[in-house]
């Protein structure tokens, strides 16, 4: 009887370790699934139109586009079709740089969230008409700028294009349609004080000289957006040398 007891204790500690590593694989797969799809929004989207739109098709496009807008009643923005820009309404304020949070804060977070999220929509819409046209589609380069007054200006200058930039790419992400993933289409950068606004660079208007500017960028004119980088999983060995291209 003792052996068959100890069979019995052999055997049930065999089947439960054997359920422990099964549920250790479980566990490791959900998280390397999860990792997996988190650099999904960094891919870069390798197939897109090879059809570039004449200036004139751009032109007939992003008055189209604004008809659109009107339709759809949104007043926070416009299209500025001459110089390929979406103009806001009013102007993203964020906070000093002194204050809590940083440069990169919205002073008024539900406002600026709620423009950047039209302005989402005012981009789908554009590249809707492109892809009707079979054109390549747009992204959007969001420049900070900032005025000479202050030090930290570029840093500054970053701040605000990034967070800009992350409020209208999680405005894409939450949007179910059909253009590319939202990771390839904004871009940001800041530029510090080195493009002063004409008229703007004395010491009376430095305060102009501190915004936001939100660009319509061809995605296939666009070095930024072209780039890539090749690198491996790191989750396990059974994925080493598999490798996937993603943005750098």
């Amino acid at each position: 009887m003792g052996d068959i007891g100890f069979g019995f204790q052999l055997a049930a500690f065999f089947y439960a370790s054997i359920l422990a590593t099964l549920l250790s694989l479980r566990m490791w797969a959900a998280i390397a699934f999860r990792r997996i799809k988190g650099r999904q929004s960094e891919t870069k989207v390798e197939h897109v139109p090879k059809k570039a739109p004449s200036e004139a098709e751009v032109t007939d496009i992003l008055r189209e586009a604004t008809q659109v807008i009107q339709r759809l009643e949104i007043k926070s923005l416009s299209i500025d079709v001459a110089n390929r820009k979406i103009a806001l309404t009013e102007s993203l304020e964020f906070q000093g740089s002194k204050q809590k949070g940083g440069a990169g804060v919205f002073k008024d977070p539900a406002s600026a969230l709620a423009s950047c999220k039209e302005v989402a929509v005012a981009l789908n819409a554009i590249n809707s008409l492109l892809r009707e046209r079979g054109c390549t589609q747009f992204g959007l380069s969001i420049e900070g700028h900032a005025s000479a007054d202050f030090g930290g200006a570029k840093k500054n200058s970053s701040l605000r294009a990034q967070s800009t930039k992350h409020a209208i790419s999680q405005a894409l992400e939450a949007m179910d349609s059909d253009t590319p993933q939202s990771g390839t289409l904004v871009r940001a950068v800041g530029y510090g004080a080195e493009k002063p606004l004409a008229g703007f660079n004395d010491g009376g208007n430095y305060a102009e000289n501190r915004r936001v500017e939100i660009n319509l960028v061809p995605l296939d004119d666009d070095a930024v957006f072209q780039k890539t980088r090749t690198s491996k999983w790191p989750y396990c060995a059974c994925f080493r040398g598999c490798a996937r291209t993603i943005a750098a």
